[in-house]
């Protein structure tokens, strides 16, 4: 069997091998008259090792980008959605602790400069804090009254809907009335406020108040005058 040598540094390789494992290069044979022309023989194992050359660095390339598509995926999911945040996510959300709703529960984003998102930031244009149990409003901007969700009339505890009718006064209306408990009119039944609205006390309005100017007691009954002034008139 003739020996077979690689064509560029001389190695002696094995029966069939047609490139060098020390060089790649290509093996020079020599198997007598029968061998085919070694032009061709040469062009066709150049091209042998060009082939594997060329499939090594494609699975190179394979192996990188998918190296590349699993990054991509590991970092969207662990990462801050927040635009420009590398920060790892808190818990079920997609933000982290700094860019997430700090509402118990929630998983949502924050508002700019805020600490809540908007279904949870208190709805007074110039307040960044919570909101209040079922409130549109934080605790300091929603109306005191019961359950109300409303917001707070300027100065006042209460909304516009639940405060005395009163200019000026911030109290909270008495039952079914419009007026509070100092406002309202005290003949029984009666849902006016009284005639000297400025004034705290047990007042009457303009149709129960007795006649005499500076009287502030109650008209006696089918009289235009008090009992004081019923006697003495």
């Amino acid at each position: 069997m003739a020996e077979l040598k690689c064509k560029s540094c001389g190695t002696v390789v094995a029966d069939g091998v047609d490139l060098c494992e020390k060089c790649e290069g290509i093996i020079n044979s020599h198997m007598g008259d029968d061998a085919p022309n070694e032009g061709e023989n040469l062009a066709g194992k150049k091209n042998i090792s060009k082939n594997k050359k060329i499939k090594r660095f494609f699975l190179v390339d394979i192996l990188i980008l998918a190296i590349l598509v699993v990054s991509v995926v590991v970092i969207s999911k662990f990462t801050c959605a927040a635009s420009g945040c590398m920060n790892i996510v808190s818990n079920s959300s997609k933000y982290c602790l700094d860019h997430k709703c700090g509402y118990s529960g929630c998983v949502n984003a924050v508002l700019i400069n805020g600490k809540y998102c908007k279904e949870h930031t208190c709805n007074n244009s110039n307040c960044m804090s919570a909101r209040f149990l079922e409130s549109n409003f934080c605790s300091l901007h929603c109306c005191e009254f019961a359950l109300c969700p409303n917001e707070r009339f300027d100065n006042s505890r209460y909304c516009e809907k639940h405060k005395c009718a009163t200019s000026g006064c911030n109290s909270q209306k008495t039952g079914f009335l419009d007026y509070c408990f100092y406002h309202r009119c005290w003949t029984a039944g009666c849902r006016n406020g009284n005639a000297n609205k400025l004034v705290v006390g047990r007042y009457y309005c303009q149709e129960h108040k007795c006649i005499i100017s500076g009287c502030r007691s109650e008209k006696d009954y089918n009289s235009e005058y008090c009992i004081l002034h019923n006697l003495y008139r």
